[in-house]
């Protein structure tokens, strides 16, 4: 994404996100039992909701409550912190959406309205006069709904030779029916649901899942009408503005007529670089340290998964690590060809099958994906940033790469399998007491001279320049990083239609 895009992006974002508390409802109401409130909403307790201009806020705040988020005032005359901060994040999100080219995120569509073929063949038997009298006397809803649902061919013989002031009625009806009722929504409106859901990792709402967003459609061939909520878990001292950012997107792939049946590589893989592309700061997550380990979570982990060993047609969360790689495509360079919005087109219809990830390996082009997770994988298992320079990750994800996968070492090498449009690290070691070290790379089948650009490798002290060298790819270990002992080595695969068997092996001298 270029420079200047991601830069007004950021300004939207930020604009929005410091929007006064009053313009996006600084306050909550309590909501009748009778209020159509989302699916598993109720779970938390008894329930506040609060309006922004496109989103609906729900919570509960009483005491006692099982789903209750901190901060909360138990009368839901205030927005608790993360709800309010959330207010501000989904608006700022949807703007982010539109300007990358998305459709704006709307929830509910309008009710599904079942045809009525036997009325149909019994009003076209008739003449006009016949037909303006059997639509007149009918009720506003039902002529309305009856009108909305024919195809427009059919619409404009059933309305032949009615006169023009009772087609305008007629047809006023039928777009009163089309935009819905307030009851018919989830929520009450076509406003987003945003759940916030207090119990954090449990998960009332939504059990054991950092979030989720259901897309439900209705209609039939290619008229679709869809509907989705987004629902966001309050993980005490955590920011939830990244699932947030994931969740929403997955409200506009929705919108876009993107369905449960498209791969789960595009899916969950660009909802995750929505979030990383419209909360920079929030992605990485936070990593925790102590008793001389640390963990890492968010961002961090999606890295480390991704380098440790990324395989398009991966499952559980291995979608969710091709993140970078979307990112690299850059949709803002080639809106018309191969970036996100152009990859989800392709999976509008839908098959009634999950299409695995090699159907969005195949709609972005097997050239075009295995050049972009070469850039992916150094930008972020090289530099530790995202393939937009946009976020950055801790220093700490480097002594988890390579986890996978035996080491190499001065007495032994490694083979080290490369998945098809996919990326693996091992660990380079050698002992004590070197005086110089270099690791060399190898792949039967591919020239140094190719697998070179592919290699990563490198320490705190910066990258290692790899070089061609005796028919191998040579990574000569600068002499501040020696004492560390060891180095990470990653490789992208050059092809997406074939695996690739690296070889690492260490030499040494004392």
């Amino acid at each position: 994404m270029s420079a200047p895009r991601i830069a007004l992006l950021a300004a939207v974002a930020a604009l929005l996100a410091a929007a006064p508390a009053s313009s996006l409802g600084a306050g909550g109401v309590p909501v009748p039992a009778s209020f159509p409130a989302p699916d598993g909403a109720g779970a938390l307790g008894p329930l506040c909701r609060a309006d922004t201009p496109a989103f609906r806020l729900w919570w509960s705040d009483h005491p006692g409550a099982p789903g209750a988020v901190e901060g909360a005032d138990g009368s839901c005359a205030t927005q608790p912190p993360v709800v309010a901060g959330l207010a501000g994040a989904a608006e700022a999100h949807r703007a982010t959406a539109r300007a990358l080219g998305f459709p704006a995120m709307a929830g509910d569509a309008a009710p599904s309205i079942p045809a009525r073929p036997a009325l149909t063949r019994t009003l076209l038997r008739t003449g006009p006069a016949r037909r303006a009298r059997i639509l007149a006397a009918s009720a506003r809803a039902a002529r309305g709904g009856y009108l909305a649902s024919l195809r427009p061919a059919q619409r404009a013989r059933v309305l032949r030779g009615v006169p023009r002031r009772l087609r305008a009625r007629l047809l006023a009806d039928m777009r009163r029916v089309q935009r819905g009722r307030p009851a018919d929504f989830v929520g009450g409106d076509r406003r987003v649901d945003v759940v916030v859901d207090g119990t954090g990792a449990t998960g009332l709402v939504q059990p054991g899942q950092p979030g989720a967003s259901p897309c439900r459609t209705t209609g039939e061939g290619r008229a679709r009408f869809h509907a989705a909520w987004a629902v966001v878990l309050a993980q005490p001292g955590r920011d939830p503005r990244a699932v947030l950012a994931h969740e929403l997107f997955h409200v506009a792939q929705c919108n876009l007529g993107v369905g449960f049946d498209a791969p789960m590589l595009a899916r969950e893989g660009t909802a995750e670089w929505f979030a990383s592309v419209a909360e920079p700061a929030a992605f990485p997550g936070a990593v925790a340290s102590g008793g001389g380990s640390s963990s890492i979570g968010g961002g961090n982990a999606r890295v480390a998964s991704f380098c440790n060993g990324f395989d398009p047609a991966g499952t559980g969360t291995t979608p969710y690590a091709s993140w970078a790689v979307w990112q690299a495509l850059d949709p803002a360079a080639a809106p018309s060809a191969a970036g996100v919005r152009a990859a989800l087109l392709g999976f509008r219809t839908s098959t009634g099958t999950r299409l695995a990830g090699g159907a969005a390996v195949a709609r972005v082009g097997p050239a075009r994906w295995a050049e972009a997770v070469r850039v992916a994988a150094h930008a972020t298992c090289g530099d530790l940033r995202s393939p937009s320079g946009t976020a950055t990750f801790d220093p700490v994800v480097r002594d988890f790469l390579g986890a996978l996968r035996p080491p190499a070492s001065e007495a032994s090498a490694a083979t080290l399998p490369v998945a098809p449009g996919g990326v693996s690290s091992a660990t380079a070691a050698w002992g004590s007491g070197a005086a110089a070290a270099t690791v060399l790379v190898s792949a039967a089948g591919v020239p140094a001279e190719t697998l070179a650009a592919h290699v990563v490798s490198g320490g705190a002290e910066g990258r290692i320049a790899p070089v061609v060298r005796g028919g191998a790819v040579a990574l000569d270990v600068p002499a501040a990083m020696l004492a560390g002992r060891s180095v990470p080595v990653t490789v992208a695969n050059p092809s997406a239609g074939a695996p690739l068997a690296a070889e690492v092996r260490v030499v040494v001298s004392r």
